[in-house]
């Protein structure tokens, strides 16, 4: 992982951080509220990696949303009485 290669020598560390910074740079441009660092320590290439796999996450289940919406649900009028609602299909 990027997180791992940045701890094989200080020359991979340097240049790890340096390409996280970059990145979360462009995350920080993107997204209103990206994630505070879980500690004074925590590298940039680490909190971008924590950004992007969050932000994944909220991508998938807005698209789910997104899914549901499209389906085509049945107008009902608002003027109808409980026994003309009794004349449309049941809905599983």
């Amino acid at each position: 992982s990027l997180c791992a290669l940045s701890q094989v020598t200080r020359g991979h560390n340097s240049i790890m951080t340096t390409i996280g910074d970059v990145m979360f740079e462009r995350a920080k441009l993107r997204f209103r509220t990206p994630l505070p660092p879980k500690s004074a320590n925590e590298s940039s290439v680490s909190l971008f990696v924590r950004h992007a796999r969050v932000s994944k996450a909220v991508h998938d289940k807005l698209e789910v949303i997104n899914q549901v919406l499209r389906k085509d649900f049945p107008v009902v009028p608002s003027n109808l009485t409980l026994e003309d609602t009794a004349k449309f299909p049941a809905f599983e």
